[in-house]
């Protein structure tokens, strides 16, 4: 096990959260940063791990806030909130690529010194409402529209309610360019009152909406529509005590709905809702108990609001979730902080599975210096090189790798490539000891782009790799070399009409070179992300794609020495999607895949097998009491021994699983955890011998460290 040096974690908080798909989310927020300035947070999501994003801040900024974002692709979301200058208050707009977040020029309406957005929805990349408010010279608040098509941001016109001192609007949905709802509250004689407005292509309109009788101030925070005549609005309203509010839009009219409250609770708030359709909705926020705020959740299911159980953070003073993003009924992020024993907020996130809130580990970016490994590859019990990444002080990814001699880990140095912001090495394969390849991805200022690193037995160099023609975004996530001269990379790119296609790059020894791979008819983003080949002429690669309206699917392709072609594998019934990360042959006749699958009791691990003339499913088995499971990594010595390692989780906490395949079935293996982590979990493994492998990856204990397990004994 190795722990590297961490600086103090300082406080950070999750606003807002957008996914277009179960394992494909960015959240936004902000940070205090080592010189006690509050900047832009993002942070994203890809199924296993949340990792943080750099989001710049504007030049003349004392401090700068996101709060709310939309995603309508995995590269193409707008995050919006406002910075404060030494003149008062200005409105923020930053755009998300795939490859980077950039700053927007956003306008303010005349005769403002204050303007904030609080929220936005967007329909396509090129048309995006946001909403908030300003103050005025003149002293009320009034409410605060913007647009973008794709180009510029523009100030729309907006309804006050006659009369209101303050007018606010804070959570915006549009189904359409030309249908958009957004809610807020705004103050009449002194009491504030829910406000609703209508975007209808043309104008804002004001809409009628009612408050609780008796309610000495009523709020809407956030709303979800699912059609133009179809949306949940929440907030809270209060009179003796804050409780939920939840209303609904018919078209028509929005109407009051009976909402519960925590047992006991004081004060309860609903700041945040998604829907999935009209009787699909999951809506976020906290209640006080005792004095302490606790995580709250509730679901709508077309008749009713009903209270569902939420866990919150061992030793945490308060908890609160603010945002909340659903790709299908049984498929939510929620988003969020809690308190840390020390007093500091501390982003947080939570997934619902169609059965159970569960605590997810989010990242907080300052000053941390937080290591991770993704990637084993062993020649012998005592020949091993692992690969990943570590944050240094400034919150850049770097690369980094470490070597086993049979007896100790130590570091190596591994360069970072010239005109790279960041770098990640996500696999490694060697042919021998003094011969790996680890590949990857970096960041590079004109984009994402294909990272290779090649290891000579002394030293790390980067080797040039081609990045496809048009790509806007390139990325490496398995490797498999059968010689020093031979090796094939699997991976991704965004093409240049922003499709996610798979990708394949093969090394002959002196140079890389890209190879065409065929997509799934239909799917509109492909990913491989693992591969194994046992010849340079035989390679079996791994990964997923997502066509539409159907729910993710597993997809194997298969290499012969002159083509890639695709494979018919089955994706397990009922299961709402499916994911391979890794697999391993020890003929072309004999492969093991493991990953993911989603099902109504929650997220199981899965394997398939290929016995040289199809793919089948095997049942793999999960603990008692684990609500989620997952296999990341798996290595097979011969066709009857594998091992798979990966993440279990339960209702209070998640740590380390193995699985060992004997040829028949799959059985589950003991792991151990470091003392104090909250979360652990393996990504990768590599076995010389039935009885001797190597699994690396990360535990967290407040920030992330290396973990290394030795097993099976």
């Amino acid at each position: 096990m190795v722990k590297s040096a961490n600086e103090k974690v300082h406080a950070g908080t999750i606003a807002s959260v957008s996914c277009t798909a179960p394992a494909v989310c960015e959240a936004v927020g902000t940070y205090i940063n080592g010189s006690g300035a509050e900047v832009p947070l993002a942070e994203a999501w890809n199924g296993m791990v949340w990792t943080v994003q750099t989001t710049p801040s504007p030049s003349d900024a004392t401090d700068s806030y996101l709060s709310g974002v939309s995603c309508t692709a995995a590269a193409a979301c707008e995050a919006v909130g406002y910075y404060s200058t030494k003149r008062g208050s200005v409105t923020l707009a930053e755009a998300w690529n795939g490859v980077g977040w950039s700053i927007q020029t956003t306008p303010s309406p005349t005769g403002t010194n204050q303007r904030y957005l609080s929220g936005v929805s967007c329909t396509a990349a090129n048309a995006c409402e946001a909403v908030g408010h300003y103050l005025s010279i003149s002293g009320p608040e009034l409410t605060l529209a913007e647009a973008w098509n794709g180009l510029a941001w523009t100030v729309q016109t907006t309804p006050s309610p006659t009369g209101s001192a303050r007018s606010v609007l804070s959570g915006v949905s549009c189904t359409a360019a030309n249908a958009c709802e957004a809610v807020g509250d705004y103050n009449s004689s002194g009491t504030p009152r829910t406000v609703a407005e209508a975007w209808n292509g043309l104008a804002w309109s004001i809409q009628t909406t009612p408050n609780p009788s008796g309610a000495t101030g009523s709020f809407l925070s956030g709303v979800s529509c699912t059609a133009a005549n179809a949306c949940e609005a929440v907030g809270d309203y209060r009179n003796a005590e804050r409780a939920t509010l939840a209303e609904a839009w018919n078209g028509v009219t929005w109407s009051i709905q009976t909402t519960p409250n925590p047992s006991g609770s004081a004060r309860s708030d609903l700041y945040g809702v998604s829907c999935t359709a009209s009787n699909a909705c999951e809506a976020v926020g906290d209640y006080r108990d005792s004095g302490t705020a606790r995580t709250l959740a509730e679901a709508w299911n077309g008749l009713t609001w009903s209270l569902q159980a939420t866990p919150n953070r061992s030793g945490a003073t308060g908890s609160s979730l603010s945002g909340v993003s659903c790709t299908a009924a049984n498929a939510c992020e929620a988003v969020g902080h809690y308190v840390s024993g020390a007093g500091e907020d501390t982003p947080s996130a939570e997934v619902w599975n169609g059965m159970t809130w569960n605590d997810q580990t989010i990242s907080n970016p300052t000053g941390s210096a937080r290591s991770v490994l993704l990637g084993v590859s062993c020649t012998a019990a005592n020949a091993c090189e692992a690969v990943g990444r570590y944050f240094i002080s400034s919150g850049a990814e770097v690369p980094f790798a470490e070597a086993w001699n049979g007896l100790t880990w130590s570091l190596q140095t591994t360069p970072n490539p010239s005109g790279s912001t960041q770098s990640v090495l996500v696999g490694v394969s060697c042919a021998a000891a003094n011969a790996c390849e680890a590949i990857g991805f970096s960041y590079t200022n004109s984009g994402t782009v294909p990272l290779a690193e090649a290891w000579n037995g002394t030293a790390w160099t980067v080797q040039a790799t081609p990045d496809p023609s048009g790509a806007t975004g390139s990325y490496l996530s398995g490797v498999s070399c059968t010689a020093a001269i031979a090796c094939e990379a699997v991976g991704y790119y965004y093409n240049g009409s922003g499709t996610l296609t798979t990708l394949a790059e093969a090394w002959n020894g002196s140079a890389w070179s890209i190879q065409t791979t065929p997509d799934p008819s239909g799917a509109t983003e492909s990913y491989l992300t693992g591969v194994s080949c046992t010849a340079a002429i035989a390679c079996e690669a791994v990964g997923f794609y997502y066509h539409g309206p159907g729910p993710d699917a597993t997809l194997a392709e298969v290499w012969d020495g002159t083509a890639w072609s695709m494979q018919t594998i089955p994706t397990p019934s009922g299961a709402t999607y499916s994911y391979l990360y890794g697999v391993s042959c020890t003929a072309a006749i004999a492969c093991e895949a493991v990953g993911i699958n989603d099902t109504s009791s929650g997220t199981v691990a899965s394997a398939e097998g290929w016995n040289g003339s199809a793919w089948s499913i095997q049942t793999t088995p999960n603990p008692s009491g684990v609500t989620n499971s997952a296999l990341s990594g798996v290595s097979c010595t011969a066709a009857n021994a594998c091992e798979a390692v990966g993440t279990n989780s339960t209702s209070s906490a998640t740590v380390t699983s193995a699985e060992v395949w004997n040829g028949t079935a799959w059985s589950t293996q003991t792991t151990p955890n470091p003392s104090g982590a909250t979360y652990s979990s393996l990504f990768g493994v590599s076995c010389t011998a039935a009885n001797a492998c190597e699994a690396v990856g990360y535990y967290d204990s407040s920030i992330y460290h290396t973990l290394v397990i030795a097993g099976p004994d």
